[in-house]
């Protein structure tokens, strides 16, 4: 493996359309940027606390057979992994909790991932964008981004699929919650928990949106609308829109196409 914990160096690590066949060690150093575009990793990459003064770049076909670890890593620009493919089913594929990252986080444009993905505790100075993405840990949690604090907006739209649970528990969001059109599939199971989360502008579960499973903003305090037109909701014989103690500083939409299957509840709402 390749072994550079605790290394500092001035200038970046650019390494395109490599092959690497066992671990890639990070851990405690410092880069300028980390470009790791068109490569294929087979082992893990290690880079708890990481301190990265530019931009990662984990993008362009980049496919990671191992787990990559960035916890506690500090990212002076983007942490892009836009058209990857992170496949370590069973265990965490994509593992960055309490990362500090100054502009966005982007899973897109084919961003796949095939085990569980975790970001929660992160704090992000732009967008977190999974627009278009794909996560799939069945019967499990698949993202979790719970206490994550992002300044713009999270996006979760454009043929985003999650197949497992999403949870964005006590979250704060600086813009809005766009789920447009996406699909949330935990059947049996909480597919959406946002508990306690804080959005300062819109939530948007619309247009195209679809979960089976149950969708719950329990005590969710919402700054702008929360929209749900033409949105679909399967959860039979259980609470499919959970709702309960939800704080809306505009209107509650459910028209237009709304649909759901199962139960539907707002006790002590306050809207």
């Amino acid at each position: 493996g390749i072994n550079l914990s605790h290394r500092d160096f001035s200038f970046g690590l650019r390494l395109d359309r490599c092959t690497f066949y066992n671990n890639f060690n990070l851990n405690g150093g410092s880069v300028r940027y980390l470009y790791l575009q068109r490569s294929i990793l087979k082992g893990a990459i290690f880079a708890q606390s990481l301190n990265v003064s530019q931009d990662v770049f984990l993008r362009g076909n980049f496919v990671a057979k191992g787990q990559v670890d960035f916890n506690s890593a500090k990212i002076g620009g983007q942490f892009d992994c836009s058209g990857a493919q992170f496949e370590h089913e069973g265990e965490g594929c994509l593992v960055a909790f309490y990362i500090d990252v100054s502009q966005s986080i982007i899973l897109s444009s084919g961003f796949v991932a095939k085990g569980q993905v975790d970001f929660s505790g992160a704090k992000i100075g732009g967008q977190f964008d999974c627009s278009g993405a794909q996560f799939e840990h069945e019967g499990e949690k698949c993202l979790l981004a719970f206490n994550i604090d992002v300044s713009h907006s999270v996006i979760l739209r454009g043929n985003f699929v999650a197949k497992g649970q999403v949870s964005f528990n006590s979250a704060k969001i600086g813009g809005q919650f766009d789920c447009s059109g996406a699909q949330f599939e935990h059947e049996g199971e909480e597919c959406l928990v946002a508990f306690n989360i804080e959005v300062f502008q819109d939530v948007f579960l619309r247009n195209g949106f679809v979960a089976k499973g149950q969708v719950s903003f329990n005590s969710a305090k919402i700054g702008g609308q929360f929209s749900c037109i033409g949105g679909q909701f399967e959860h039979e014989g259980e609470k499919c829109l959970y709702l309960q103690r939800i704080d809306v500083s505009h209107s509650v939409i459910l028209r237009d196409g709304f649909f759901a299957k199962g139960q539907v509840n707002f006790s002590g709402a306050k809207i």
